[in-house]
């Protein structure tokens, strides 16, 4: 109305739905196992998670997931973890695989330096 934009992000995944139900197996997982995956700088974040009222915001925005028509292709994610603790554990896990680099010429992975 104004001329500024209704919406300053958006987001849209595309991901196959069959995949989802190992995704959330790992998450699970993760999630059970924060020392496997989190920067130990970042241990404080994970346990303020489950301080109220912190716990109560991810818990509404599952809910509010689940009723919409996103809930539909997350729900094995978001019941594993319907807290959101995967917010603290993905981002280390997507630095740590942008040091690996595809090779293409095989199914093997090489170091970004290209020695191994």
């Amino acid at each position: 109305m104004d001329g500024a934009t209704a919406f300053r992000n958006v987001k849209y995944r595309v991901y196959d739905t069959s995949e989802a139900a190992s995704f959330a197996r790992f998450i699970a997982y993760a999630v059970t196992h924060p020392q496997l995956y989190l920067d130990p700088a970042e241990a404080g974040n994970y346990g303020l998670k489950f301080d109220q009222p912190a716990i109560n915001k991810p818990l509404d925005r599952a809910g509010a997931e689940l009723a919409s028509q996103v809930g539909m292709g997350m729900r094995d994610i978001i019941a594993a973890d319907p807290l959101y603790l995967r917010e603290l554990i993905l981002p280390r896990l997507k630095k740590a695989s942008q040091a690996l680099a595809l090779d293409t010429t095989s199914p093997y992975f090489l170091s970004r330096d290209g020695r191994c």
